[in-house]
């Protein structure tokens, strides 16, 4: 038997022995020693968002391969590889990285042989790996960043060298002494931006920075399962675009990486799978042995 970290549709979390099950051709068969909980699962461990009963957590882990199905080409057995189940649209259905071998279809796997990378460095490159057509997005525009997800900190650095103004909420917003920007308030209409991210659980925020802060034919970032959020709310007249953020670029994990590696070592929250409580409220990455 082995151990996972489950959802019972929202609001708490729980350790579950669950047995290995039988992969697919399409599937891989996981060791995971790494798993990262997003802001999504966050929005699900709060019930903004609402899983499947006995759903896994964990939007993007770190793991080697222990079982390939037979149409698999180009991963094998023993590589270290990268998951990202949050880019499924199943994510809120049935696929989750926090367990200790997890099957995944292989759409959702990248490699990670990256020799100068151990396993929690090459977890931390996964979670800044926002692909480039959505880093092009911020380029040359005036940018709202908010939320306290690791991967916003690839929009502070792109935008740093091509954006023309960064603005921050710093109740909202990951450590302002590395995100440094002009500091706004969700309630002042005074200042518009061209674009936001956002990577936060609250609704409530990502409402008023639509209503208050979007600029007429903004557009608005959002952290892969965010949009689920809004469903039914924020109705306005401006002509918003909406995006998602897409993971998996990893040489632009590697790039931002090595830019905030001292903050990131430093900062991040590391626990064993078997120690997390059942009420978690910010993201952290869990450990497996």
């Amino acid at each position: 038997m082995y151990t996972r970290i489950i959802t019972k549709f929202c609001n708490c979390v729980y350790l579950e022995k669950y047995p290995i099950v039988m992969i697919r051709r399409n599937e891989l068969a996981i060791r995971i020693s790494y798993s990262y909980l997003s802001v999504s699962d966050i929005c699900i461990a709060n019930c903004f968002l609402v899983a499947s009963s006995h759903k896994p957590m964990g939007s993007i882990s770190v793991g080697r391969v222990i079982h390939r199905g037979v149409d698999v080409e180009n991963i094998y057995e023993g590589m270290r590889v990268v998951l990202f189940p949050i880019n499924s649209p199943r994510y809120l259905e049935t696929l989750g990285g926090a367990q200790e071998v997890a099957v995944i279809d292989h759409h959702y796997v990248k490699p990670a042989e990256f020799k100068n990378y151990s396993d929690i460095e090459t977890m931390l490159i996964a979670m800044l790996s926002v692909e480039s057509d959505v880093v092009d997005l911020v380029k040359g525009k005036d940018i709202l960043i908010m939320g306290n997800d690791i991967s916003l900190l690839t929009f502070a650095y792109y935008a740093s060298r091509y954006s023309c103004r960064i603005g921050t909420i710093p109740k909202l917003t990951i450590n302002s002494k590395v995100l440094k920007g002009e500091h706004v308030s969700l309630h002042n209409s005074d200042k518009k931006f061209e674009t936001i991210v956002v990577a936060t659980p609250d609704p409530t925020a990502i409402c008023l920075a639509i209503k208050n802060l979007a600029a007429h034919k903004a557009t608005i970032i959002l952290y892969p399962q965010l949009n689920k959020l809004l469903n039914g709310i924020c109705i306005n007249n401006k002509e918003i675009r909406m995006a998602t953020i897409g993971l998996g670029n990893m040489q632009i994990g590697i790039e931002i990486f090595e830019n905030f590696k001292e903050f990131l070592m430093k900062e991040i929250t590391i626990i064993d799978h078997e120690d997390l409580t059942e009420h978690v409220s910010r993201p952290l990455i869990l450990r497996f042995r």
